[in-house]
């Protein structure tokens, strides 16, 4: 493990690059009269889970469905998003006044940076539609980025892991309106339910990181990122989720990142690498196709670390580029 300490502030290339810029937005609502926002899939899981609990001349037909709307919560649009709050009535929780059509809120604040002003930077953006100490404007994350060879995820201490059983939401269980229920880990990556080893083995130290913190097991789950939610460069995603008087709580995402193909744009055989690397020392640049992005990019040697170095990974020498 390399401990890097980087800043709130960052470049907003870097940030667009990372889908970041496009994709991390939530939708929201406005108070059509002050104007207040709020979480539209708040709203709607408030409304859900009073109606459940509070109503107790519900019908059967109308508990399955407000259930599966609760499974199905994070899988909605914001057309669909927008449905279901105009047909429950669903008001602004202060002032009972009409709310707005859903609208994507980026979570991405933009700033300016560099001598002149001029370079866009963006930092990070946590809102809560309720008072507390989650309303902040910038927090300190701790990230783990552990690589691992695209072509075996295996993990040689997965086993050590493999018996733990807690509360696991599967994608294919919220959109059939069904609750977490306990899975053994192992289990749950034979049944192909947590894409592979090194991804359980993460889920697994991460439970057993929370529970040594305090955290009652049977308020936490783990629940898996459906697909409209999953970040583009995800193959599978997990999210840690503790119920507490704030309502529940995301504090922990583990992800599976190998849908952006890295191979795609740091692998290559030694003619192609060794043409780039000439094209990089006589001109200063060099342009680059990305499979996964459909689109060329600009390599500059000022601005950037290429290092070209053969690695034996099996009897073809492969020649990478990291940077």
């Amino acid at each position: 493990m390399l401990e890097v300490n980087s800043p709130y502030v960052t470049p907003e290339i870097v940030l667009k690059a990372s889908g970041h810029v496009d994709k991390f937005t939530d939708l929201m609502v406005k108070d059509e009269k002050t104007r207040n926002c709020y979480h539209a899939d708040h709203l709607l899981k408030d409304f859900c889970k009073d109606k459940l609990e509070k109503d107790l001349n519900i019908s059967a037909e109308k508990e399955a469905e407000l259930k599966h709307v609760l499974a199905a919560l994070d899988d909605l649009s914001a057309e669909e998003l927008g449905a279901k709050i105009r047909e429950y009535g669903i008001t602004a929780p202060d002032t009972k006044n009409p709310l707005s059509a859903p609208y994507p809120f980026n979570l991405m604040f933009q700033t300016s940076i560099g001598p002149s002003g001029l370079s866009p930077g963006s930092v990070l953006v946590l809102i809560s539609p309720r008072q507390g100490l989650l309303r902040v404007r910038e927090f300190t994350l701790a990230e783990i980025e552990h690589f691992v060879d695209p072509d075996d995820k295996s993990h040689p201490k997965f086993s050590k892991v493999a018996n733990l059983e807690f509360l696991m939401f599967p994608g294919e269980a919220q959109v059939s309106g069904q609750s977490a229920r306990r899975i053994p880990l192992g289990e749950a990556f034979s049944m192909g339910i947590v894409n592979n080893e090194t991804l359980g083995y993460f889920i697994g130290r991460v439970y057993l990181f929370l529970i040594c913190l305090g955290i009652d097991k049977e308020q936490l789950n783990f629940r898996q990122h459906l697909a409209n939610e999953m970040a583009h460069y995800a193959a599978d995603c997990w999210d840690a989720e503790i119920e507490c008087f704030y309502g529940q709580i995301e504090c922990v995402g583990i992800a599976d990142r190998s849908a952006y193909d890295l191979r795609a744009h740091m692998a290559m055989d030694e003619r192609e690498a060794m043409e780039m690397k000439a094209v990089l020392e006589s001109q200063g640049e060099v342009w680059y196709r990305v499979c996964r992005l459909d689109k060329d990019v600009i390599i500059k040697k000022n601005r950037c670390l290429v290092i070209f170095k053969e690695r034996e990974r099996t009897s073809k020498g492969l020649y990478t580029i990291s940077d």
